[in-house]
């Protein structure tokens, strides 16, 4: 069986047990970058009341631009990294106004091809590789392939990927093998990202439960132990 098509019937296998969960993702470009910033080293529920905060007293996203280091730490202090980053997201609010002139605009990356968009997000101080990627998966709909610690933790025990997630570049050679093994496969990226975040938060952890897994016969890693037993 190629990998390919083993993911594909892992995505068939996790998509009945695991439901299609609700990350708050947004529907216009600027607000996920917003969201996706604030959701940094940031509980989920948390950074979504950042964003419901923001949203309820900033109804023109524009203002944003005028808020000062002081002013975001006074609105992110309670979810932790407060300093660094209202310091972060005063330079990227100022990177997309001069790039872009105004939050709507923002929406003009949408035209742009994926290598194209991805190298512009990852140009945002804040914006990691894999928050672009999220960005371009969730809200501008292009396929591909967010590379959490829970997908390739998942991915290399089943020896659809090389390596482990333990160094930078074992990730970002990772995420570039799952981009191409799914390259322009929308759904099987969207479909594998929600179920393995929710398989590898329950199941298949830093030690995993490998009798709970529902794909454990698909499994390079656990057949191996179960070999040596």
């Amino acid at each position: 069986m190629s990998k390919k098509k083993k993911l594909i019937k892992i995505r068939e296998i996790l998509k009945k047990n695991y439901i299609d969960f609700n990350f708050f993702n947004k529907d216009r470009i600027f607000d996920e970058i917003l969201y996706i910033f604030l959701s940094w080293r940031t509980p989920i529920s948390k950074a979504e009341s950042f964003y419901q905060e923001l949203a309820s007293d900033f109804r023109d996203r524009n203002a944003l631009f005028n808020l000062d280091e002081d002013q975001w730490f006074t609105r992110l202090e309670s979810g932790g990294k407060a300093s660094d980053k209202s310091r972060t997201i005063v330079r990227l609010l100022k990177k997309i106004r001069n790039d872009f002139g105004s939050v709507e605009a923002v929406e003009a990356l949408s035209m742009k091809c994926d290598e194209e968009v991805h190298k512009y997000l990852v140009s945002l101080p804040g914006i990691k590789d894999k928050s672009a990627y999220c960005i371009m998966l969730y809200t501008m709909k292009r396929p591909v392939f967010p590379a959490d610690a829970h997908c390739l933790r998942i991915c290399q025990r089943l020896g659809v990927i090389e390596g482990t997630n333990s160094r930078k570049q074992d990730r970002v050679r990772g995420q570039m093998e799952l981009n191409q093994l799914m390259k322009g496969d929308y759904q099987l990226c969207y479909d594998l990202h929600i179920t393995m975040i929710q398989h590898g938060q329950s199941v298949c952890k830093r030690i995993p439960l490998c009798d709970k897994c529902v794909i454990s016969n698909m499994c390079d890693y656990y057949n191996k132990i179960k070999g040596t037993k």
